[in-house]
């Protein structure tokens, strides 16, 4: 009576072992891409304009993740605001700030496209910067709206070798004119014109 149990057990075991192998439960599969949409096509940057067609595509598929990665730790990254944009003396944003206030901005809106006009002025060394960097940023309220919210202006971009990769270390906003919203305004504002 035993060994009719034993072999009962057994054969029950077997039979589970094939149908758990048999569903592939445990074969080793290829990695699968995240679910969360396509990739950002990032570059590594190690030419300064790369930093630019970085920032262009993370804006372009509002990867905030990706748009972070560009700025500097150590020394510090800040962003600069024109003083005719921010008021009183909040005129300087750290990383997390800015970071935060470019989530927001991209939050339940439609697309986004960024046009850099490139001015490459800097050095040559370590440092490097773009002084009057033209950009053009269009962001539509929701992707069914065809009302968009147009930001222009110019900015320095200073940016500085770390390791192999270039960073910007400090982004200063510059105001075009009355009337025309700067990419600082989208900051400070981040539930755009209508």
């Amino acid at each position: 009576m035993m060994k009719r149990r034993i072999l009962v057990v057994g054969v029950i075991g077997i039979g589970v072992a094939v149908l758990v192998g048999a569903c592939g439960l445990f074969k080793v599969r290829d990695s699968e891409p995240p679910i969360s949409g396509p990739p950002v096509p990032w570059q590594i940057p190690v030419e300064p304009h790369l930093v630019l067609v970085n920032l262009k595509a993370t804006t372009d598929m509002k990867s905030i993740t990706n748009f972070d990665r560009e700025f500097t730790t150590d020394p510090a990254y800040t962003f600069r605001f024109d003083p005719f944009q921010a008021s009183g003396a909040d005129t300087v944003w750290d990383r997390n700030r800015d970071i935060s206030a470019l989530t927001t901005l991209f939050q339940g809106k439609g697309p986004a496209t960024l046009t850099w006009t490139p001015t490459d002025s800097g050095s040559a060394g370590a440092d490097r910067f773009y002084r009057n960097l033209g950009y053009r940023l269009v962001i539509q309220r929701s992707t069914s709206d065809t009302s968009h919210a147009v930001i222009v202006g110019n900015c320095n971009l200073y940016m500085t070798l770390q390791g192999t990769n270039w960073m910007v270390r400090r982004w200063e906003d510059l105001e075009l004119g009355d009337n025309v919203h700067t990419w600082g305004w989208a900051r400070l504002n981040t539930g755009l014109p209508h």
